[in-house]
């Protein structure tokens, strides 16, 4: 499936879904990145964590227009739109990400382990 059609698919789906408007669904960057961004912060077992459960205008206004890594940055870790938009945020970021909370989870499981 080429990408015109993935993005007009995605598109119907943020209409019929959460009556995204035309001016929307057409933003820079619109895609099924966006639709996931937007379920996951406003999915009600955010309240589980502690973490805002968003309106779909909200969770639309913060991720509208960011690429699929930049909505990751935001969703999955809880960074704001500022921090994902710098010039150089990109899947290496996320990378170093993962590496540095995988290794904090593992000093945490170690020192759960000593006491």
């Amino acid at each position: 499936m080429n990408k015109h059609k993935k993005n007009l698919i995605a598109q119907a789906k943020g209409f019929h879904r959460y009556g995204l408007t035309i001016e929307q669904l057409e933003v820079v960057n619109f895609g099924e990145h966006t639709l996931a961004g937007i379920a996951l912060l406003t999915s009600p077992s955010r309240a589980q964590n502690n973490q805002k459960i968003f309106t779909i205008k909200e969770a639309y206004t913060l991720i509208a227009g960011l690429n699929a890594i930049q909505t990751e940055g935001v969703t999955r870790y809880g960074l704001s739109r500022e921090q994902v938009s710098i010039p150089d945020f990109g899947e290496r970021t996320l990378s170093l990400m993962r590496a540095l909370i995988s290794v904090e989870m593992a000093k945490n499981g170690q020192e759960a382990l000593v006491d």
